[in-house]
């Protein structure tokens, strides 16, 4: 219960798209060095499901990119330098940290309440402190599973605009968001990159990521894919362009929904949401531990009673120890049976401990 997996149960269908492309004609064409922002035709399908989602961006302002990861690598290359210095909620998504540590640019963290990163703390750092960019994970927030409500978004797009930050809006959770949720990005138009992985909503093995953004910034970003990237694989794009044109795309999401909300109730037999905002179809859930541990000492515990889950620590951006948590993957048990030995192991050592 460590690792976020996607419910790859679902990758029969995205192996059936495959062997249908593998059968085509053009197949030949997918193979080549052109069109390294994404073939016409792959980006309108980029276009057709971030309006899915709410998000509506010129198709000549999007690009495909190997998965939310490579994406990211893009943007803070592409856009930033070392020691420039993004706003992160406090406990935000780890692999982001590292990248940031690898390129040298500081995160500053800023506190959240139960609906996301305050707005009021935002607009304080950034009189104290030269902020270029922001980060946000809206829909779900990794690791606490938070959802920013649509007056959070617009008050956090005030602070942007006001401090002209950079927004760095990480969508991969789009399709666990309520229906016609409106991303941070529409509300400033001038400032966004906005990023809509599908490594959790369709397949995490294809790599693919589409990426919108601003007029400002699409000279920086059609260079760094250029010389970061040369293209990303018209091969996987088509995969996933086959699955949102013919459908399939929708019927696996509102799959793993359901699936979602299943093991989402099975949590609740063991222990209690006591956030509403935390988004109910969430893949992880975040507990609080009633005493302090030292650095992985809970995580190796746990290993040793057969239960894999992850320490708070690895979640920070500054290290606080003032409160702990352990962020439970819901996911990562091959079924539902799985899941539910491991959350009772999970609450048997949690009351042996306390």
């Amino acid at each position: 219960m460590g690792i976020v997996k996607p419910l790859d149960c679902s990758n029969g269908l995205v192996a059936e798209a495959i062997k249908s492309i593998a059968n085509n004609n053009y197949l030949e064409q997918l193979l080549d060095y052109r069109h390294p922002l994404g073939m016409p035709y792959h980006r309108m399908a980029a276009s057709k499901w971030m309006q899915r989602f709410s998000m509506d961006a010129p198709v000549e302002n999007i690009a495909i990119t190997s998965g939310g990861q490579n994406a990211l690598t893009l943007i803070l290359i592409s856009l930033f330098h070392p020691g420039d210095k993004i706003a992160v909620v406090t406990y935000t998504y780890p692999n982001f940290i590292e990248l940031a540590n690898i390129l040298n640019i500081q995160l500053i963290p800023i506190e959240g309440d139960e609906v996301g990163m305050m707005p009021e703390r935002l607009d304080a750092a950034c009189r104290t402190n030269q902020l270029q960019g922001i980060y946000i994970v809206p829909s779900c927030n990794n690791p606490t599973a938070v959802t920013m409500d649509m007056n959070r978004r617009k008050d956090i797009a005030e602070i942007i605009k006001k401090h002209e930050l950079i927004l760095i809006e990480d969508d991969i959770y789009s399709f666990l968001a309520p229906e016609g949720y409106l991303p941070v990005s529409h509300f400033v138009p001038e400032r966004f990159i906005y990023i809509l992985s599908i490594a959790k909503s369709l397949s995490s093995g294809m790599r693919v990521a589409f990426i919108a953004y601003a007029n400002s910034f699409v000279e920086k970003i059609t260079y760094g894919i250029f010389n970061i990237n040369i293209k990303t694989s018209a091969l996987n794009a088509e995969v996933i362009t086959e699955l949102i044109n013919t459908g399939v795309a929708d019927r696996i999401i509102r799959d793993k929904k359901e699936m979602a909300k299943v093991r989402n109730k099975l949590y609740q037999k063991y222990f209690q949401i006591t956030n509403p905002h935390e988004n109910p179809l969430s893949f992880f859930r975040w507990l609080p531990l009633s005493q302090l541990y030292q650095l992985k000492q809970f995580e190796q515990n746990a290993l040793a009673h057969g239960i894999h889950v992850y320490h708070s620590d690895r979640f920070l951006a500054k290290k606080d120890e003032s409160a702990q948590f352990i962020r439970i993957s819901l996911t990562s048990a091959k079924d539902v049976d799985e899941l539910d030995r491991g959350l009772c192991l999970l609450k048997r050592l949690l009351l042996d401990t306390e």
